[in-house]
């Protein structure tokens, strides 16, 4: 068995796969196998890949073929099915990892028998310059982190990438990532995670390198995102419905809920707003430690007047107009 399974995804990256690969074929850590999806890509990923693979004899690497393009969450669950490492930890193909992130990673997973061990993200551009650093600034996540709405979603709270996760685990509990999910993909993943973890382990160190590059799926399209979270929202609100679960995590999933649906609070789009997830609006004034005190009483009381039809983003815009004329 070997100790540590890395699943890729590839799909139109040949500008960035060998500097990927690179990495994860130099990592540190002895036993680990290499499985690369090929989601259809329409370019020459695979064949880069294979050309930096045979500089690499002694690396376990196995492609699989898609035979239709299916995305990165099914591509990483065909990886899930192939693998057979005691842990396993997903890679973006336009991505790096530091050389001894997996082996220090690993090693700790042992020593303190935890079912996932997550590290920092450092975040980069193109031109290899870091931008900046996201660390955890603790060395253990409990389920606590579940209800704190800052530490809920984005970056290494939901990322799927920086996180080392036993595959017994994995399989004890039907973890996978959900179908047709481009945005929050990974937190219905890693959610779960921090909710059936015995123990999830932090080395606080940006190992994964995120590169923010314009073709992240992150810049796509406002609409396509928005569409995405809402599928999500829901299929986190459905996973955990049959549970029971504390007031604590539904006040977390209504958040999701509510957040989900963000860019659509403008006029032409307040009809949706308002109808999309109606349950969500009466947890609006325990979301102000997120938002701030201000947007919770405006979108209550654009939620609560909306009802009657009133255009309230209008008067909520006249009233503050009015207030600031009042005010000195």
């Amino acid at each position: 068995m070997p100790k540590v399974s890395v699943i890729v995804p590839v799909y139109n990256c040949e500008q960035y796969i060998a500097k990927c690969a690179r990495s994860l074929f130099e990592q540190t850590l002895d036993d680990i196998e290499y499985i690369f999806v090929n989601d259809c890509t329409k370019d020459n990923s695979v064949e880069v890949l294979e050309e930096v693979e045979s500089r690499y004899p002694d690396r376990v690497v196995t492609i699989i073929n898609n035979y239709i393009n299916k995305g990165p969450g099914p591509s990483r669950n065909a990886g899930m099915q192939a693998a057979k490492g005691e842990y396993i930890i997903f890679c973006d193909s336009d991505d790096f990892v530091e050389c001894d992130a997996y082996e220090n990673m690993y090693l700790l997973a042992k020593q303190k028998d935890a079912d996932v061990v997550a590290c920092g993200i450092g975040y980069y551009d193109e031109n290899d310059e870091c931008l900046f650093s996201e660390l955890y600034h603790t060395n253990e996540i409990t389920k606590e982190s579940l209800y704190d709405l800052k530490r809920l979603e984005g970056g290494i709270h939901s990322s799927s990438c920086n996180k080392l996760v036993r595959r017994d685990f994995l399989l004890k509990h039907s973890i996978l990532f959900a179908d047709g999910v481009v945005m929050w993909d990974d937190l219905f993943v890693t959610m779960r995670y921090r909710f059936f973890a015995s123990r999830m382990c932090v080395i606080d160190k940006p190992y994964y390198h995120y590169i923010m590059h314009p073709n992240s799926i992150t810049h796509e399209g406002i609409l396509k995102r928005t569409e995405s979270q809402i599928l999500c929202a829901k299929m986190i609100s459905d996973y955990f419905a049959g549970m029971e679960i504390d007031e604590r995590l539904k006040r977390s999933i209504m958040f999701l809920k509510f957040k989900s649906k963000s860019a659509l609070y403008k006029k032409d789009t307040l009809k949706r707003w308002l109808s999309l997830f109606p349950e969500s609006h009466r947890y609006i004034w325990n979301f102000r430690d997120f938002y701030g005190a201000k947007f919770a009483i405006g979108r209550i009381f654009v939620a609560n007047l909306g009802l009657l039809g009133w255009n309230c983003i209008t008067i909520l815009g006249k009233i503050k107009r009015l207030i600031y004329k009042v005010l000195p």
